[in-house]
């Protein structure tokens, strides 16, 4: 296992190395504050996750320590944003301020590319003697000789004259754009054509390449869209492709133009299908509600590109059928959306109103290009926004995750797999910079009620497991759902949400869709009130689990008793228990008392004779070279042995402190060779 020196990790992560070799001794790690000192990977992410914690329930100057660590995060950061909160993200982005965010899907955007070998017809600039030659013909019919006089040369005697001549005659008749004899030439109808625009043509073979948008169903821009899509090629045989030139020369003209541009007299004149294959591209459709229009569009966000795909969101705007597919299928599969006939509720139309009346303020300004105008409408939206749909308060968690907080309380009814996945994240990145989360969650209604899902309660156990400022519990049934932000020097800031409180239009039969709403509020005595309660039930279920771990400790004392074993009763978890100390629970802060107490007395003996054992072991050595002169390694090497000693065995400290001051007297008088 690696291992660095200790102060070079404290002084990478900023750490304060008094407070944090303490921290490390406290919760079985031995250290001293010594230059030489090491520490492993195991210990070191234990520290990462539990040293910030440590420090804010214990250390003056964590102030001061938080914002180096806030400048350290500036420019490090190790958070992951999961793509839901992307999409979101990228959603807000494009919405006005009269749209709601409903929800978003997974999407598969289905598509074809087909290969033809096309032949192609091409202009190609007449020659001069060419085009004088086709000018004449348009005129009369003319023979070899004629035509060589009009021109100047004598084809009868000059055999150099006559071959620029003939030359000329036989090229244009190979391209049939003259026929007949050396007793007379005339045009033929595409030649007349050729030459009354003052070109021919020449034919060539090429492949190219056509995209089919099944989905979209646009063929003006489906290529330059589609090619930037991340896709997989589906196993599914190819039904149908556009079959009939003219059919392939529709898509032609926009996708392949140097097979097919008649503007530049590029013409497919033939095609041959050399294969087709599907593909999919696996996008999210995002639903946005307009109520100052009642009526709803969609947005196309693509992962790989991480944006908003305007044509594609246009494309499928115009697809009402599967628009309608789509959101069926987004309610189905929601937990915080159902379609009901109830009408909006006379605040939530007020609300409405207002963020109206604001768009209008801001289409204005926006028509106006006055940016002043515009930053301070957007700036009096945000400050003031109290609330929020669910999509829309994923957005609000994510800026709070970004502060640095003292406590977190997320409580509701359920722990659903797909909420805690999106936070869980976010979650470990509050943890290791101090803060405190706490998940309540309801115990059930009835008997065979599922109050979390299997999945995320394994997510969380991991959590409380790993971190000392986690904490979960299960409470008595409750409907509500809430969340918390605590902090010491900034108000509290309350959350709270139902699932009746947000409808809003869907389509013209009236159907409208729940979803569960967010409001900020002002912080109240009710929720000071239970806020203590919890806190409270939270202090029995830990003081409760630290009891047991120590009672399993003693009822299992293996037959020798060594320093490993000493310190797992010593480190009985006093970080996640200093929370509920000493804030106005007697229960809790007695029931603490007596268990240090019971801690203090079954290391006092279980580690008597181990500690005889290694203060014995320490004298000896001390005796032996008591007379003799010794190096200084030799001398350093004793005192280390010395604080280990007290490290180890502090509670003997006392009743031992005769021999221990002793001891220390000697190892300073040994005598040294340098």
């Amino acid at each position: 296992m690696n291992r660095i020196r200790l102060s070079k990790f404290a002084l990478e992560e900023n750490y304060p190395i008094s407070d944090l070799i303490l921290f490390l001794n406290e919760n079985g790690f031995k250290k001293r504050e010594d230059s030489n000192e090491l520490i492993s990977e195991n210990e070191i992410q234990f520290v990462k996750n539990n040293f910030n914690s440590y420090l804010n329930q214990n250390s003056e100057n964590y102030e001061d320590y938080k914002n180096k660590f806030l400048n350290k995060l500036t420019t490090k950061s190790d958070v992951n944003t999961p793509v839901q909160l992307k999409i979101i993200e990228a959603a807000n982005r494009e919405k006005l301020l009269v749209e709601r965010i409903i929800g978003f899907t997974d999407f598969d955007w289905e598509f074809l590319i087909a290969k033809y070998n096309g032949e192609v017809s091409q202009p190609v600039p007449f020659s001069i003697f060419d085009e004088i030659i086709c000018d004449l013909l348009l005129v009369e019919n003319l023979s070899k000789r004629k035509i060589g006089e009009i021109l100047g040369l004598n084809v009868a005697d000059d055999p150099a004259e006559r071959a620029i001549v003939e030359k000329s005659l036989k090229s244009l008749k190979d391209e049939d754009i003259i026929e007949g004899t050396t007793d007379g030439y005339q045009l033929t109808d595409i030649g007349k054509e050729y030459a009354k625009n003052g070109i021919k043509y020449s034919y060539f073979n090429r492949n190219f390449t056509i995209y089919f948008d099944t989905t979209g169903r646009n063929q003006e821009h489906a290529k330059s869209e589609l090619r930037k899509l991340k896709s997989e090629k589906s196993q599914l045989p190819v039904k149908a492709v556009p079959i009939s030139l003219e059919q392939i020369r529709e898509f032609a003209v926009f996708q392949a133009p140097e097979v097919h541009f008649p503007e530049n007299n590029y013409i497919l004149q033939s095609t041959t299908l050399i294969n087709a294959e599907k593909y999919i591209a696996k996008l999210w459709v995002i639903f946005l509600d307009n109520f100052k229009e009642n009526k709803s569009r969609v947005l196309v966000y693509d992962e790989s590109q991480n944006k908003i795909i305007e044509q594609l969101s246009k494309d499928l705007n115009n697809r009402d059928d599967l628009k309608k597919h789509l959101l069926e299928k987004l309610v189905q599969n929601t937990d915080e959306l159902s379609i009901t006939e109830e009408v909006k509720s006379s605040e939530q139309i007020h609300e409405e109103n207002e963020l109206i009346e604001k768009q209008n303020l801001l289409d204005v300004a926006q028509k106006a290009e006055n940016t002043v105008e515009i930053q301070k409408l957007q700036r009096e939206f945000k400050t003031q926004k109290r609330s929020f749909n669910s999509t829309e308060f994923e957005l609000e968690l994510k800026e709070i995750f970004e502060e640095f907080n003292d406590e977190l309380w997320f409580i509701s009814p359920w722990l659903r797999y797909h909420a805690i996945k999106y936070r869980y994240n976010y979650f470990e990145q509050q943890l290791r910079q101090g803060a405190k989360i706490f998940i309540v969650y309801s115990l059930p209604e009835k008997e065979n009620d599922i109050m979390a899902d299997e999945r995320a309660k394994k997510m969380l156990d991991e959590l409380e497991s790993k971190y000392r400022n986690f904490y979960i519990h299960q409470l008595p049934k409750f409907h509500y759902k809430n969340v918390w932000i605590r902090n010491k020097n900034t108000p509290n800031i309350l959350y709270t949400g139902s699932f009746n409180i947000l409808s809003f239009y869907v389509d013209k039969n009236s159907k409208n869709v729940r979803q569960e709403q967010m409001i900020k509020i002002d912080w109240n005595d009710e929720t000071e009130t239970m806020y203590f309660n919890f806190i409270e039930e939270f202090g029995k279920k830990y003081i409760m689990k630290e009891g047991q771990s120590f009672n399993n400790l003693i009822e299992n004392v293996p037959s020798t008793v060594d320093v490993e074993f000493l310190s797992k009763i010593k480190t009985i978890d006093n970080i996640k228990l200093n929370t509920f100390r000493n804030i106005g629970f007697l229960n809790f802060d007695r029931t603490l008392e007596q268990l240090e107490k019971s801690k203090s007395i079954a290391l006092k003996q279980l580690g008597r004779d181990v500690f005889l054992k290694d203060l014995m072991d320490v004298q000896n050595q001390v005796e032996n070279l008591f007379n003799k002169k010794v190096n200084r390694i030799t001398k350093k090497k004793l005192l280390d042995s010395f604080d280990k000693l007290i490290q180890d065995y502090y509670f003997f400290k006392d009743d031992f402190s005769e021999d221990l001051n002793e001891l220390y007297k000697k190892i300073g008088k040994l005598q040294t060779s340098n």
